[in-house]
């Protein structure tokens, strides 16, 4: 399922964490927290969830999906193949304007709200279906 674009237009108030022209290094654990994800993780939660899932950062250079989460709502996240960025540890944020590209940009912009990390680990940890398992390449 892709994504569609959030328009600049149709933002009621950018979060002021959220860089305005380039990317910047944004502390966890002030604004938000982050489950860190490799790229196959990253597509399926995104897949899944659609919007539902939060903001959603990727960093094709790095190789990684970041899900930002409300600040202190996953405490004790423990998912296979994921970790919880610890307060202070900074994570590069692209600004709005960059849902696509090379480099750091957008999945899913933080227009959405933050979700529920309960949802974000049964999404994780639920089978695949064989359709999603297919186009996953697995």
């Amino acid at each position: 399922m892709a994504i569609e674009p959030v328009a600049l237009d149709d933002i009621d108030a950018i979060p002021d964490w959220v860089p305005r022209a380039l990317p910047l290094p944004v502390p966890c654990g002030v604004h938000f927290d982050a489950i860190r994800l490799p790229a196959d993780l990253g597509v399926l939660v995104v897949d899944r969830m659609a919007r539902a899932c939060g903001p959603v950062v990727v960093n094709t250079y790095a190789g990684f999906w970041a899900v930002l989460i409300a600040p202190g709502s996953a405490p004790h996240w423990r998912v296979h193949r994921t970790r919880l960025l610890r307060p202070g540890t900074l994570l590069a944020l692209p600004p709005l304007h960059a849902p696509e590209g090379r480099d750091i940009h957008w999945a899913v912009p933080p227009t959405t709200g933050w979700p529920d990390p309960d949802e974000i680990r049964h999404t994780l940890t639920a089978p695949m279906s064989n359709t999603l398992t297919t186009r996953l390449g697995a």
